[in-house]
């Protein structure tokens, strides 16, 4: 008897799968989809601040002779979208011409407050009333175009603490 001939071929193991993964592996896909999510969750978010910013804008300029209370009211609305309620809704006259012109770049700030400064003093005078109507639509408009939105968030704090400052007034004739 040969003793060879009792041997048998070489046994190759079976192909290796892919399945089931390393945690590596599975670290990384966890990292891809929340990084995903995150980039998705940003641009829809920038989306619909463009969109708010453009229904702002369309508003303002759909009619010509929105009243103060009208472009007060869209200013605030558009506020509210962006910073904290509390901070912005209970605002009115100098106090709420302060935190708009701290929402701008230092660079728009003379020319809002230039537009909007008698418009947001005189407010509650019935004689001025409608007289800086436009103006304030203006000022408005300028205001949605150039506030500074991105960096709303970071600001909050800054903006509760510059509440008490007051910007320089004009002085208006008469006092009713």
């Amino acid at each position: 008897m040969d003793p060879l001939a009792n041997l048998q071929d070489i046994h190759l193991p079976n192909d290796i799968h892919n399945w089931p993964l390393a945690p590596g592996w599975w670290l990384l896909v966890t990292v891809i989809i929340a990084i995903t999510f995150l980039f998705w969750k940003k641009f829809a978010a920038k989306r619909q601040q463009s969109l708010l910013k453009r229904q702002a804008i369309a508003q303002l300029k759909a009619d010509d002779n929105l009243t103060t209370e009208q472009s007060i009211a869209i200013i605030k609305w558009v506020g509210m979208h962006y910073f904290k309620r509390s901070d912005i809704a209970a605002l009115h006259g100098d106090k709420l011409l302060v935190f708009l012109t701290d929402k701008l770049p230092a660079e728009q700030q003379a020319g809002f407050v230039q537009l909007a400064e008698n418009a947001l003093m005189q407010q509650y005078r019935k004689s001025v009333h409608s007289l800086y109507a436009d103006e304030l639509q203006q000022a408005a408009l300028h205001w949605v175009n150039h506030a500074m939105f991105n960096e709303a968030k970071a600001k909050i704090a800054k903006s509760a603490n510059n509440l008490g400052i007051t910007p320089a007034k004009t002085e208006v004739a008469g006092n009713d």
